[in-house]
């Protein structure tokens, strides 16, 4: 059986929870296995309360550990992530939430805590698996409108 990569978050995050996932070579930043593990499940919980399963999320966000939270917490909440590059301008990031459906656009990670709700949607829904979609990407360097890849895990 193939995992996802939130499946293999969690399991480094249990066997190795305080190695480091992330150096952040710009700013030093470093996050280890459980708090990335758990930054996604805080995230996820948020994008639940939001989102129906299914779902597209645009994430718009510049490279780093926040952004690969951000893939696995919409992962986990059964969303499908979009991927804009950071380097895209407002044009083609519209393109894409446009063309993808995506509901809403992450630029940064929510500030709230999980426990503060805003909405009443379901909190225990299943991750997306395997065979499902699971990402949109954007490929770097297309000329003119960006055009989509689907991955699955």
């Amino acid at each position: 059986m193939t995992e996802t990569i939130g499946e293999i978050v969690a399991a480094h995050a249990r066997s190795q929870p305080e190695a480091l996932a992330f150096v952040e070579h710009a700013s030093g930043a470093r996050l280890t296995w459980r708090d990335y593990d758990a930054r996604a499940d805080a995230v996820a919980a948020w994008l639940r309360r939001r989102h129906e399963r299914g779902e597209r999320v645009a994430v718009h966000m510049p490279d780093g550990p926040d952004v690969h939270v951000a893939y696995v917490a919409a992962e986990r909440a059964g969303l499908v992530a979009v991927g804009i590059g950071p380097r895209a301008n407002e044009r083609e990031g519209a393109h894409l939430v446009e063309r993808t459906g995506a509901s809403t656009v992450l630029r940064a990670l929510p500030s709230e805590s999980p426990g503060d709700a805003h909405g009443s949607r379901a909190t225990d829904r299943a991750p997306l698996t395997p065979p499902e979609l699971s990402f949109l990407n954007s490929p770097s360097g297309t000329p003119g409108l960006p055009t989509c890849v689907k991955h699955a895990h």
